[in-house]
């Protein structure tokens, strides 16, 4: 896909990933995901059979993404939640992370240790940018992101960010999509692709 180019994601039968091929960094503009979306989401976006999940998520419990993973993805080796508040109820082979959004520091060293820990078969969910936009203003956010992608490209890793391009003005999602190679929006109930250069 070249740049500015547009493209329905999820084609291929089963979904693999495969249609966001060489994209380490990926901008998924949406709502919230409900279970369905997400369900979607992974199988048509994401390879099943990446080794390392990191969920980073300030909305609710990041347990829920690996429940779904677990329904549509092979095993993984390893899972590492982060949420701002601490949570029971996740087996003993998932690490759970508790920080402070605004903490962009703290938030940065968890991720870039777990990824350069880990295979670059790895896959990091950051959801959501909307929630830390409330936290932190645009500029430290971008910096933030500046890093964040560019550590990701080193390790070999995999990232989608999560934004609600509704609850944001038209430069901020412009200031934000600049960083990321792909952005993928999902409407009516279909993943869509365009790239960036």
């Amino acid at each position: 896909m070249s740049a500015g180019e547009s493209a329905e994601v999820g084609d291929s039968e089963g979904g693999d990933g495969s249609d966001l091929a060489g994209a380490a960094n990926v901008l998924v503009l949406s709502e919230r995901l409900d279970s369905d979306a997400r369900g979607s989401y992974l199988e048509e976006l994401v390879a099943p059979d990446l080794a390392n999940l990191l969920v980073v998520s300030f909305i609710d419990d990041p347990a829920r993404w690996l429940d779904d993973w677990n329904r549509f993805g092979e095993p993984l080796e390893r899972a590492v939640l982060v949420e701002e508040v601490q949570r029971d109820g996740t087996g003993a082979d998932v690490e759970r992370i508790v920080e402070e959004p605004a903490d962009l520091t703290g938030l940065g060293i968890t991720i870039s240790e777990r990824l350069t820990d880990w295979s670059p078969d790895s896959l990091l969910i950051f959801e959501s940018l909307t929630v830390l936009l409330e936290y932190v203003d645009l500029k430290r956010v971008f910096r933030f992101l500046h890093v964040l992608v560019n550590r990701v490209k080193a390790t070999g890793a995999v990232a989608h960010y999560h934004l609600d391009p509704g609850e944001h003005d038209g430069r901020t999602v412009a200031t934000l999509t600049s960083l990321f190679d792909t952005v993928v929006t999902y409407e009516n109930g279909r993943w869509q692709a365009s790239s960036y250069p």
